[in-house]
């Protein structure tokens, strides 16, 4: 700030007598986050001298998203690294924003595995689900007008005591140690794999149709942790996208076959072109004999077919 300044002669030393003087300063706001902020001005004259404003408070409050796309085109920095090499361990980011960040993905070996949306950034993961040997982690943060910024990858190992007690989990035996519908099991080329030729495949008939599918197995009464995961790939000629008209659950049954857990539920709505791998913890259940039941259920119109594979259950 400039002003016009009287001098009086009639003082020791040069000071200013008044000035009156009005400047302005415009400011991009999307460079501040939405909230409660505070102003003070400072005047400053030719010898030095500094006089400082009252505080002024004044809120921002942007729009998000697409609003502020034409004023934000940086994306955020971030770094990824994980600690832990059995267990629980434990993903981490360090991410920073010229505007603010608003979500970090954490990806392991391509698939994404969570989120947060709070500093400091980090989630904890179930290292069973992985195998045994080397690991990359990718985090990926996002800002609030949709900008990503996408770290280097960062490489870790896992070495669990792990014991699979799932057997033939990727159907490449066909049907041995499996109790399904007919036809369930199969390596037929019209419904891929996720890997090798066989694969899990419930119903996709178009008809009113019900295919289940599961293995009988005893959890060990001495396991720490035990874990549940396959890959799925819902493939629908549905179009709605509200009404699950074909559904796949994914169950923990007692060897009896009575339901002691449904896991998750799928349906049309969850239709992609992607194996994407789900996993559950299955602890409450060690030294229990339990069935790892899949049900699919086809209503009498258009069809939606339900493809499994690589299905895994780890104690450690």
């Amino acid at each position: 700030m400039h002003c016009r300044l009287a001098w009086s002669s009639s003082h020791r030393h040069d000071r200013p007598a008044t000035c009156c003087c009005s400047e302005s300063l415009s400011h991009t706001s999307s460079t501040l986050a939405n909230g409660s902020h505070s102003l003070v001005a400072k005047a400053y004259d030719a010898a030095g001298n500094v006089a400082s404003s009252s505080a002024v408070s004044f809120s921002i409050s942007n729009a998000s998203n697409a609003s502020n796309a034409s004023t934000d085109a940086t994306a955020p920095a971030v770094s990824a690294s994980e600690s832990g090499t059995s267990g629980t361990i434990t993903l981490s980011a360090t991410a920073s924003d010229n505007v603010g960040v608003t979500k970090v993905e954490f990806v392991v070996d391509g698939v994404l595995n969570g989120s947060d949306t709070t500093a400091p950034y980090s989630m904890t993961l179930n290292s069973t689900l992985l195998a045994n040997g080397s690991h990359a982690l990718i985090a990926k943060a996002y800002d609030a007008a949709g900008n990503v910024g996408t770290s280097s990858a960062a490489s870790f190992s896992v070495a669990n005591n792990t014991t699979q007690l799932i057997v033939n989990g990727g159907f490449e035996s066909g049907t041995g140690s499996w109790t399904a519908s007919s036809g369930v099991i199969t390596s037929d080329a019209t419904e891929a794999a996720r890997a090798g030729t066989w694969k899990a495949w419930l119903d996709g008939y178009g008809a009113a149709h019900t295919d289940t599918i599961y293995q009988q197995l005893a959890i060990p009464a001495t396991a720490t942790s035990v874990s549940l995961s396959f890959w799925l790939r819902v493939n629908s000629s549905e179009t709605s996208t509200t009404t699950a008209d074909d559904t796949l659950t994914a169950q923990v049954r007692s060897s009896a076959g009575a339901v002691l857990a449904t896991l998750a539920t799928y349906s049309n709505l969850n239709k992609g072109t992607t194996f994407i791998q789900k996993s559950f913890d299955l602890t409450a259940y060690k030294g229990q004999t339990v069935r790892i039941h899949f049900e699919g259920i086809e209503d009498s119109t258009v069809k939606t077919s339900f493809i499994l594979d690589d299905v895994s259950l780890t104690s450690q």
